[in-house]
């Protein structure tokens, strides 16, 4: 496992690596500004490890928990407070907060703040067009780039700051004009050995020992003369990184082109931005999301929507797999531009051909090149192929430019995906590159998707389908606790320690089985969902290099704040004399819960196949909805007796649910003997006797 070693001034974060690769003592420090953006915590070993948070102030994890060979767990130590808006956790090593607080939130809005040591610039298109460079061969120019804080300030680049290039990039001027704080100095950029038609615009790279923190950033064009123009970036990639070898891309930006007039001279550079950090990157999910209205109907326990809606769709390429890569005149061409739902292809709705239009270029009608080929329904043609007559095309002769697609009204869709044409150059004028945006109303656009460089993605061959690529996970719901989240895995088994808490405060988090003295709080109406798991005893990793028994124990502790308590899975939850003061609904989803509990007021329980074999004390009223399913004993006496509610008072409908209540099909009784449940004005009973028998209670 790859770390990196150093600490932030709140605290740090360390991995327990597997015990069998090292020495004893595993806890390695890992560089903390790689909890900021997306970033998968994993296990490499064999043995349990874990994303150790221990600090006595508050900081914040960002990325996601993840299995890769063991399992994976999260320790949440110290008497202060870790938020983690981590998302995707699909680990199922114990979560174990030991101490403090450890609080779990939702996705929001508000962009990321990234730490980091290196910094690359990547253009991936000029005004000039892909592959542009000027008599001199520079590519791309900028005056000044720019950090900015989350206020918007400046943030001063660190005294050891330096610019440089790959092997492939040149600088004209020099690259320390990038960050000298002067926005009329120019860098201008290139290939060592490019032509005026190489494919890649060189990224350049800052880099610092000191590091440097930012939640945005801006920077201003080159304009000392009418060359400038070309040169100057129309959308571009920034990526950090702690090492200068493993990269995180934090935004991917497109810059319209502003329109300029100036003289020939030294001129200040125009500002380009803010811009917010929003995590995009090709397979990655982002750390904003879309407007509401772009969401197909979900629940609040969705942590994103099950599809997206829109009526516009816009697909702009910026690059291609031609061979000589001079874009602005070759041009790209597809097939059809297709929506799917659920792995299956969507049919364009009925007219959606004839409201395709195109948006700079020149569109080309040879051989059957049709503007409503994008969408009309065919993914082929008749003769596969061999006659130019009837080939399924859309060919746009030239770049920049991009399609747009009026599909007549809102479609429902998680995914994205075109086909390949047929023809010349079909192969070499499939894009690699291109931006997807939505839109519900064709004039405000939202930006669905980048992608770049999928060159070993595609496959050129005729009436091929290139993807498709889900997009619905890339944007979190976010609702009244700002969404449902995944922080933690479904199956990763939560240890609450004796004075710890495990706040809950998103609209829904799902876990394996519970144990601990600790509290568990929920926060304005959030929802936890016990996911109880077979072999809900799992040993999670030590700073010693061993392991430890975790969630093997009870669950002891109270139920704090105001919500739900689900309880799902094929397992049992047990509780022993814990206080659900903070659950308004007890859901019995799947599992049987079993122990003791108490609620301090009202509480209703609803039915929904999970079994109940605890004892549930409610000094309020009772509800029951649904069909309850009423837990048995393995190996009952002739004549038992059990307990399962009491309360100050049940209404009719939930006594007569009580009373019709089934039983545990999976637990076989001695021949002769039959449960019954016992309904009264308190007290809710489980009896098993001889069939025949009278049992009187007072």
């Amino acid at each position: 496992m790859n770390t990196q070693y150093a600490t932030n001034n709140e605290g740090f974060v360390t991995v327990l690596l597997d015990a069998t690769r090292g020495p004893v003592a595993q806890c390695v420090p890992l560089k903390w500004p790689t909890a900021q953006v997306n970033f998968t915590f994993g296990n490499a070993g064999e043995t349990p490890a874990a994303l150790l948070a221990d600090n006595s102030t508050t900081n914040t994890l960002r990325g996601r928990l993840a299995d890769v060979n063991g399992p994976m767990g999260l320790v949440k130590r110290g008497t202060g407070t870790v938020t983690t808006e981590m998302q995707d956790a699909s680990n199922t090593g114990v979560t174990s907060v030991e101490a403090g607080r450890l609080r779990v939130v939702g996705p929001r809005r508000n962009g990321m703040t990234v730490s980091a040591h290196y910094l690359r610039i990547a253009p991936t298109q000029v005004k000039g067009g892909k592959g542009w460079a000027d008599s001199n061969m520079y590519n791309w120019g900028m005056n000044e780039f720019q950090l900015l804080d989350g206020s918007g300030n400046v943030v001063p680049w660190p005294s050891d700051k330096q610019v440089t290039a790959d092997n492939n990039g040149a600088g004209a001027n020099t690259f320390a004009n990038l960050v000298d704080g002067n926005i009329s100095s120019r860098c201008l950029v290139k290939n060592v050995d490019s032509s005026k038609t190489s494919p890649v615009l060189p990224p350049v790279t800052i880099s610092s020992v000191t590091g440097f923190t930012f939640s945005g950033y801006r920077w201003y064009t080159s304009r000392n003369n009418s060359v400038d123009m070309n040169r100057t970036p129309v959308a571009l990639q920034i990526d950090v990184s702690d090492d200068g070898t493993n990269w995180t891309t934090v935004d991917v930006r497109d810059v319209p082109w502003v329109e300029d007039s100036f003289s020939n001279g030294t001129n200040p550079g125009l500002l380009r931005g803010p811009f917010g950090l929003s995590g995009e990157s090709t397979g990655t999910d982002t750390l904003y999301t879309l407007p509401s209205e772009y969401f197909a109907a979900g629940t609040s326990r969705d942590s994103y929507a099950p599809a997206l809606v829109a009526r516009y769709f816009r697909f702009e390429p910026f690059s291609t797999l031609n061979p000589t890569l001079n874009n602005t005149a070759y041009g790209w061409m597809l097939g059809e531009f297709s929506l799917f739902r659920n792995g299956a292809r969507i049919d364009w709705p009925d007219g959606t051909s004839n409201r395709v239009t195109t948006v700079g270029g020149s569109f080309n009608t040879n051989n059957n090149s049709r503007k409503g080929n994008l969408a009309n329904n065919k993914t082929d043609d008749p003769n596969n192929g061999t006659t130019p007559g009837t080939l399924e095309r859309f060919f746009m002769l030239m770049s920049p430019s991009y399609a747009q697609i009026d599909a007549g009204e809102n479609v429902e869709f998680d995914a994205y995906g075109f086909w390949s044409a047929a023809g010349g150059g079909y192969d070499t004028r499939l894009p690699t590159g291109w931006r997807v945006w939505i839109s519900q109303d064709g004039s405000s656009w939202e930006l669905l998707d980048t992608r770049a460089d999928m060159d070993d993605e595609l496959t050129p061959a005729e009436y091929t389908l290139q993807g498709p690529w889900n997009v619905t996970r890339k944007f979190p719901l976010l609702n009244a606790n700002n969404g449902a989240s995944n922080a933690l895995g479904d199956e990763s088994p939560v240890a609450i320690s004796a004075s710890a808490t495990l706040e809950i405060a998103a609209d829904y988090e799902k876990f394996g089985t519970l144990s601990g003295a600790g509290t568990l709080e929920l926060v304005n109406g959030a929802t936890a969902e016990i996911n109880a798991i077979p072999g809900g005893s799992r040993s999670c990793a030590t700073e010693t290099g061993g392991s430890r028994c975790c969630a093997t124990e009870p669950f002891s502790g109270t139920i704090s704040g105001s919500g739900t308590l689900a309880v799902s899975g094929v397992a049992t939850q047990a509780f022993d004399n814990a206080t659900l003061s903070g659950v308004t609904t007890l859901e019995l989803n799947g599992g049987v819960v079993t122990g003791t509990a108490s609620a301090p007021g009202a509480l209703t329980v609803a039915c929904g196949g999970g079994t109940w074999f605890g004892t549930l004390a409610a000094r309020g009223a009772l509800t029951v909805t649904g069909a309850p399913v009423i837990g048995l004993p393995s190996a009952p006496g002739a004549a038992f007796r059990k307990t399962l509610f009491t309360y100050t008072s049940i209404d009719a409908t939930s006594a007569a649910a009580l009373a019709a209540a089934t039983f545990d099909s999976s637990v076989e009784l001695p021949k002769g003997l039959k449960p019954r449940v016992n309904v009264g004005a308190t007290s809710c009973v489980l009896t098993i006797a001889a069939d025949g028998t009278m049992m009187i209670f007072r």
